[in-house]
């Protein structure tokens, strides 16, 4: 390593560019035990943080290893094919991505591929290295960030996602079609002021689309487009205390609605677990719900107490399609342009309820011009939660 550095760029991209220099030059040959951090710094007259930020990049893309106790190897060379996931399809989830993830593991079992599940952590940082080193088939990513996603691809693999980024191979869920048809569904058992109601950033692509869907079938009835509810999320982590924030917090944001001089009379929720929530707090605000209110969840995953109906986000068909699109692409069988492909939810009626025998039902209602804004003012007396007044 006697060649004088030269200044391009930033002292951490002047790094990263003779570290891998070096490697791919032979100059650190492969298996070879890397200098030190402090050696490291004084050769490319960087800082030892800077070094350290510029090995943590070159582990990711699997040119250098992390042996443990401040020792770094160059990565062994290896052919295409050569690692123990040879032909394999490594399928990257997290728990709430588990029976899309698991899906798509069968799909790759029954093609005749090996299929390894890695939860979401198993990939973070510089875990990314060895996998790329194996160089498997390809990467089926399940619920992902999209900084995450860029990092695998950087590192020259496969990928195929289920959610919507561009210039990336995916299969996603038609969104808008399934809020639309949930909502007609709703309106076609008589409901007239449809509330919809979101715990999290209502920014998100398929958030988006549900609105739009929700919008779209409540327009063609002639009914009045609600303003969506956005609610904080709850950070508590132990189950039964973030049921308590959440119900909490629903009755907050859902009191003015249901107790107004024209109520709501269905609410469609961001999920099926938040359903729980929200079909708690329309009971303590003294609604029953199937009668007064009819709730609707989201996922389909489970059938919580209280909902009419759900939306089956079809994860097995999800699972499939995200194998059978990435051996497309790997067999060559696809243009060069990312791919995107679309599966179709389903409405699930948990509860039936009947259809409204008034044709007077189906006119539309006054529009309540009450504000929208929660109502906190609320407290427990005598074992049932009462509303004060608000401040």
């Amino acid at each position: 390593m006697a060649e004088q550095v030269s200044q391009p760029a930033s002292p951490r991209a002047r790094a990263i560019h003779h570290l891998r220099r070096w490697v791919e030059s032979g100059e650190l040959g492969r298996g070879e035990a890397l200098p030190s951090e402090r050696a490291l710094a004084a050769k490319l007259e960087v800082g030892r943080a800077t070094v350290r930020r510029a090995l943590r990049v070159l582990q990711a893309d699997g040119l250098i290893l992390d042996r443990g106790g401040h020792i770094r190897t160059v990565a062994p060379e290896r052919r295409p094919g050569e690692g123990m996931l040879r032909g394999a399809v490594v399928v990257v989830m997290p728990e709430h991505g588990r029976l899309v993830g698991m899906a798509a593991v069968e799909a790759a079992v029954r093609a005749g591929l090996g299929a390894l599940a890695i939860g979401a952590e198993g990939l973070a940082g510089e875990k990314l290295g060895p996998l790329i080193v194996e160089r498997p088939m390809g990467l089926v990513v399940v619920g992902i960030e999209p900084q995450r996603v860029e990092a695998m691809r950087r590192g020259g693999l496969n990928v195929v996602v289920d959610t919507e980024m561009a210039g990336i191979d995916r299969v996603v869920v038609d969104h808008e079609a399934a809020s639309y048809e949930l909502t007609k569904w709703l309106i076609g058992r008589g409901r007239r002021r449809i509330l919809t109601l979101w715990s999290g950033s209502i920014k998100e692509p398929a958030v988006r689309d549900r609105l739009a869907g929700y919008e779209r079938a409540v327009r063609e009835a002639n009914l009045e487009v609600l303003r969506v509810v956005q609610m904080p999320a709850v950070s508590v982590e132990d189950g039964d205390l973030r049921f308590e924030a959440a119900t909490r917090l629903a009755v907050g944001y859902l009191a003015q609605h249901l107790t107004a001089g024209v109520p709501i009379d269905a609410i469609m929720a961001e999920t099926d677990e938040d359903a729980v929530a929200v079909a708690e707090a329309c009971r303590i605000l003294g609604k029953e719900v199937g009668k007064d209110v009819l709730l609707a969840g989201y996922g389909g995953g489970r059938r919580w107490g209280g909902t009419a109906a759900t939306v089956d986000l079809a994860p097995a068909e999800v699972g499939r399609e995200l194998v059978r699109l990435l051996m497309e692409r790997v067999g060559g069988k696809l243009p060069d342009e990312a791919q995107r492909r679309v599966v179709k939810g389903r409405v699930v009626v948990v509860v039936e309820t009947e259809r409204p025998k008034d044709p007077a039902a189906s006119a539309p209602v006054e529009r309540d011009e009450k504000a929208a804004e929660p109502l906190f003012g609320w407290k427990m007396e005598g074992g049932r939660w009462t509303l004060g007044k608000k401040k």
